[in-house]
């Protein structure tokens, strides 16, 4: 008996052995498929990871920021030059083209009626521009550079900027002067109400830096606001910050108007910078406010360094800000990535962040929507990463058009109980893909749709929505509906199929008193019942009683007589 349970102990090692073999196999197997050749002999170094695990998601923005005077100024030779520019652009998986129609010395580079033409450019490079793109599957967004016109600051110092010393710029005009922001305005109309454009695309849509502007329109307009406050304000001030804040916000907002009353599918976005601090207090560009309101559509944060941890912080930073509200396609700088020691490398490692870097920002998990590439000029060296790194076909997130999904709302207390001037709470689950929710929308109404208030919905963690309706008076028909808007402008409403959800405020007895009258009622008539059985039996028994009495009565009266008798 001990001999066979040896031999059948020694199979079953066996057998594990073999088993512990095979799988210690295959994990080798499964590491020599994974890990480079170059590396299989020892540890590999962090980066390499990074360097080839990366995802490429299916909807990303993958843009390019082009100047016109890259291609020669001759009509027969740069045509020829932006169709193949445009060519190479799509086979390298780009999917949209930020195309210079204003630069920063003023010049235009589309036949304006409005504007300074570049005389090198008497035919449209814009025009070439559009229907290249468009022909090989390109967005084509307009691109201006705002707020500094070198053209405009020299030939009309009333309009530039202002610093504190004194010194009017040769470089910048103020957004406060009424001229200024007319002038810019008709440019931006004129192209998108012209060319098919899909977006406009705002550069130096900011400040130089905190010091400026103190010009006439500047105090003019500040002590308007500020009558209290004393001229010339310092300019750290928080009152006169948020004061030229106001003023890039606005012009943001007049454009986004005009674009919508123009055609509503044109996109707009800016470029900021990527130090939040930097860009909100010293270059006035409150981004994040812009996102809340949803007068943007995408921002570009110029990440330009050959940093690559400086890169991820300057990302983190965007993301933290901008609170999911916008979309944000990471500004990457060719040039800059040039003195790494290895560019292709350091290329792919930043793409491979905006792809993989997340944040969590009020209890939802955030990231970035895509890279623009600064700038065609310095593509060359990068073609080869560009085409490994976007090897597959991805659409523009700006472009989506799916609605949120709002699911159905959680009333509490429920609908059969509220009482008068009772708080009730809505709860909902919305959600958006590829993109994100930017706000959702609580509507409600006493008057049967007569009239609607709004409160915006908190969101309470990362797809659950919730908002209050205060309390009414009893016999109240409250009616709501919810709707919700994601960060490129889709919006979808949840209602009830058109009816609304209701609900109606109780009298303030019917909770609790209801119940006791109704005990009270109950017991009322089983002890009307048990009284009336009771009676009926008290009288059957009297009649009996007398009956009996009478027999008896009959009886004696019966015997008296025989007797008697």
């Amino acid at each position: 008996m001990r001999i066979k349970i040896q031999k059948m102990w020694g199979k079953v090692m066996r057998i594990e052995s073999l088993i512990v073999l095979t799988l210690c196999a295959t994990l080798a197997i499964s590491f020599i498929s994974v890990v480079p050749l170059s590396h299989a002999g020892g540890a590999a170094p962090d980066e390499s990871e990074e360097l080839i695990f990366y995802k490429e998601p299916e909807c990303e923005g993958r843009g390019i920021w082009v100047w016109a005077e890259s291609f020669s100024s001759d009509p027969n030779v740069e045509p020829m030059q932006i169709r193949d520019a445009f060519h190479n652009f799509s086979e390298a998986g780009l999917n949209f083209v930020l195309f210079l129609v204003k630069d920063s010395g003023g010049w235009l580079f589309y036949n304006s009626s409005i504007g300074p033409v570049d005389p090198r450019y008497y035919w449209d490079p814009l025009k070439v521009a559009v229907d290249e793109a468009h022909r090989f599957g390109l967005e084509l967004h307009a691109w201006f550079c705002v707020f500094r016109d070198i053209k405009v600051a020299k030939e009309r110092p009333d309009l530039a900027m202002v610093n504190s010393t004194g010194h009017v710029s040769t470089e910048w005009v103020c957004p406060s002067k009424p001229k200024v922001r007319k002038y810019l305005k008709s440019l931006i109309e004129e192209v998108a109400s012209r060319y098919s454009v899909d977006g406009i695309h705002l550069d130096y849509i900011r400040f130089p830096n905190r010091t400026y502007c103190y010009c006439e329109d500047c105090r003019r307009s500040w002590l308007e606001e500020h009558p209290e406050k004393p001229w010339p304000p310092n300019s750290t001030d928080p009152s006169f910050i948020e004061f030229r804040q106001k003023l890039i916000t606005s012009f943001i907002e007049d454009v986004q108007n005009t674009l919508k009353g123009i055609n509503p599918k044109i996109k707009l976005s800016a470029a900021v910078f990527p130090v939040p601090k930097d860009a909100i207090n010293n270059r006035m560009q409150n981004y994040p406010e812009w996102a809340e309101r949803g007068i943007i559509d995408f921002i570009t944060p110029m990440a330009y360094t050959s940093n690559t941890q400086e890169f991820e912080e300057w990302i983190k930073g965007t993301i933290t800000a901008a609170k999911g509200k916008t979309l944000i396609y990471a500004g990457i700088g060719l040039y800059k990535i040039l003195e790494a020691q290895n560019p292709e490398d350091e290329f792919r490692r930043q793409i491979n962040i905006t792809r993989t870097v997340k944040v969590t920002v009020d209890c939802s998990v955030l990231g970035v929507n895509g890279q623009v590439l600064f700038r065609y000029k310095y593509l060359e060296p990068f073609i080869n990463a560009t085409k490994e790194v976007y090897s597959q076909h991805a659409y523009t997130p700006h472009s989506e058009a799916i609605p949120p999904q709002i699911g159905e709302p959680i009333q509490d207390p429920p609908k059969d109980n509220v009482q008068p001037f009772q708080n009730v709470t809505i709860t909902v689950n919305v959600t958006d893909y590829p993109t994100r929710i930017r706000k959702v929308i609580l509507h409600y109404s006493i008057n049967n749709g007569t009239s609607w208030n709004t409160t915006v919905m908190k969101q309470v963690c990362q797809n659950t929505y919730q908002a209050t309706i205060p309390g009414y008076q009893y016999c109240t028909w409250v009616t709501f509906k919810i709707e919700a808007f994601d960060v490129v402008g889709n919006n979808a409403t949840k209602d009830n199929y058109g009816l609304g959800y209701t609900y109606h405020v109780i009298p303030e007895f019917q909770t609790i008193h209801i119940g006791l009258l109704l005990a009270l009622m109950t017991l009322t008539i089983i002890f009307g019942i048990k009284a009336e059985k009771s009676s009926r039996s008290h009288i059957k028994s009297t009649n009996k009683n007398l009956k009996l009495s009478h027999l008896k009565m009959k009886a004696t009266l019966s015997l008296h007589v025989t007797c008697k008798g």
